[in-house]
Order: C-alpha cells, then sequence, then structure tokens
C-alpha cells in the first residue's frame, strides 16, 4: 500500500533542490545520492532537517547524511533493516524501522540502536511539540498496529 508520503520520498532520491545562494533561479537539478557505489543501490524513504543538515533513510538499513542537501554521504546504522521515518528535535535524531528499529544520533554521524519493546514494523515518527514527545507509529498489515512515544527518544513506551 503506497501512502503520498512514499511518492514524495522517491521524487526526492532523484531530484534534490540546488541549494546555493548564487542559484536563484529555483531550478531542479538531478543527483544520485549512490553515485559511485553502482552495487549498493537502495531506495530512501524519509527524509529530516535540521538547519542545513539533511539525514536520509530507506531499505536495508540505508542511511545518509548531506550538509547541503547536494552532497550525501553513508552513515552507519547497524541494522540491516529498512529504515521507514525520521526526524529531529532539540539535540536528538531518531530513526525508526522495521522489526521494532529504532536508532537515534545527537550529530547525525554516529548512531545508537534503542529498544523499542516491539518487533513490529514502526513506520514514522514525529517530534509532538505540544506533548514533549517523540512519537512512532507502525504495524502490520491486516493484523495490529502501535503508537510509540518517548520523551527523549531512548526511552519508549
Amino acid at each position: 500500500m503506497s501512502k503520498p508520503k512514499d511518492s514524495i520520498l522517491v521524487a526526492l532520491t532523484i531530484l534534490v533542490a540546488a541549494t546555493a545562494p548564487a542559484e536563484e533561479n529555483g531550478e531542479w537539478e538531478c543527483v544520485n545520492p549512490t553515485a559511485g557505489q553502482a552495487a549498493v543501490c537502495s531506495w530512501l524513504w524519509d527524509v529530516g532537517t535540521v538547519g542545513s543538515l539533511c539525514v536520509a533513510v530507506g531499505e536495508r538499513g540505508k542511511l545518509m547524511a548531506s550538509a547541503d542537501g547536494y552532497s550525501w554521504e553513508d552513515r552507519v546504522s547497524g541494522p540491516d533493516e529498512h529504515l521507514n521515518g525520521v526526524t529531529h528535535h532539540g539535540s536528538s535524531w531518531v530513526v525508526v524501522g522495521d522489526g521494532g528499529v529504532i536508532l537515534t544520533s545527537a550529530d547525525g554521524v554516529a548512531w545508537t540502536s534503542r529498544t523499542s519493546g516491539s518487533s513490529i514494523r514502526l513506520a514514522d515518527v514525529t517530534w509532538a511539540n505540544n506533548l514533549g514527545l517523540f512519537v512512532a507509529v507502525g504495524g502490520e498489515i491486516l493484523s495490529s498496529s502501535r503508537i510509540l512515544t518517548s520523551p527523549d527518544g531512548v526511552v519508549w513506551t
């Protein structure tokens, strides 16, 4: 089942806005974030930003970062599970994925695996400012769904 966000994110894997100050015409430029790595081809499912730092996540543990939205570098995520959602708030990045995977990072470079208490597919994560909580959602088709919350991205309920 495809959701509108999936279509947008697939487009983001193909097109990235050129953000150089000299480029005032607002044109899009085609960028391959895995150029030079033809043997490692992965779909990217979500992208999060804070300031000029972008973090993208995708299938088979794919995690990439960019300081300008144009040049991308692989980051070591650890799990081989699909990573489906990423968000940032304050001083923390949170990534969620299949098998209940949750990763956190202070800098978008070094990632730490956290215990979600669930093995269910986590589809997305966001920061609920009015609640002061990260909220992750997920589920398995035709069976169960989950909503997990955490004030710090480390301990989940």
